[in-house]
C-alpha cells in the first residue's frame, strides 16, 4: 500500500518542483524587463514609459512570484521539510 502514495508523492514532487522553477524564471524575466523598460524611459525622458511599463507589468510579476511562492509553500509539505532546517 505504500508503493502508490510513495509514487504519488513523487509525481507531485516532479510537478511541483517543475511549476516552481517556471513560475520563478517568469517572474524573475518580467522584472528584469520592468527595470529594462523603466530604464529607457529614464535614459529617453519619458516619465509614461516607465509609468506604463510598471502598470503592464507588475501584477503579472506579483501573480507568478505569489504562486512560485505557493508552489514553495507546497513543496516543504511534500519534501518534509521540518522548521528551522537549513
Amino acid at each position: 500500500m505504500a508503493l502508490p502514495e510513495t509514487s504519488m508523492r513523487s509525481s507531485l514532487t516532479r510537478l511541483g518542483l517543475t511549476v516552481f522553477k517556471w513560475l520563478l524564471a517568469l517572474s524573475l524575466l518580467l522584472g528584469c524587463c520592468l527595470v529594462l523598460l523603466q530604464a529607457i524611459g529614464i535614459a529617453w525622458g519619458s516619465p509614461t514609459l516607465t509609468r506604463t511599463a510598471y502598470e503592464w507589468l507588475h501584477a503579472a510579476i506579483i501573480i507568478a512570484a505569489g504562486g512560485a511562492g505557493l508552489a514553495a509553500f507546497c513543496l516543504s509539505y511534500l519534501l518534509g521539510w521540518k522548521s528551522g532546517e537549513d
